[in-house]
């Protein structure tokens, strides 16, 4: 469960981080920040820990100079989010390595649950901010409601389980 939710964070984190850079024209960063995302999910299958924070760093660093240049906010601040979440999920992996399984799905469950209402919250600041600076697409707003649709589908997958 882990696993697949870190992967597809880091999906996400370098993805968006690749559009946004994409959308104003850095085609050539675009495709090192996919080069990056792949790299990031390759150290994650070799169990290079180290790489998981190097990778934050390198997006968040990315992300800030996107918006200081003028960038379309919206999905610097999304890849900042997911990979902050591919973050924290690698060193959840990381510790529960070797935790026995009793009470190891329940525990996963639990925080990848907190992980998507903050993701979701940092998504709806950053579409807040989005509508204040008149920079609100359609491709965000469906970005949006696929969001809000996963949470409901884990929140209610959620309470059927406990």
């Amino acid at each position: 469960m882990t696993s697949t939710a870190l992967s597809i964070s880091i999906i996400f984190g370098t993805g968006f981080l690749a559009h946004g850079y994409n959308l104003a024209g850095f085609y050539v960063f675009a495709r090192w920040f996919g080069l990056l995302g792949v790299l990031w999910l390759i150290a994650q299958y070799n169990r290079w820990n180290w790489f998981s924070a190097v990778a934050l760093i390198i997006n968040i660093l990315a992300s800030g100079l996107g918006i200081w240049m003028g960038f379309h906010a919206g999905w610097l601040i999304a890849g900042s989010i997911f990979s902050l979440v591919a973050w924290d999920l690698s060193e959840f992996h990381r510790r529960t390595r070797t935790m026995l399984k009793d009470g190891l799905r329940r525990m996963e469950r639990l925080h990848i649950a907190r992980l998507s209402f903050l993701a979701l919250a940092g998504l709806v600041f950053a579409t807040l901010l989005l509508l204040l600076r008149g920079q609100f697409t359609s491709d965000w707003g469906l970005l949006l409601i696929l969001m809000i649709v996963a949470s409901l589908i884990q929140f209610i997958a959620g309470l059927r389980t406990s």
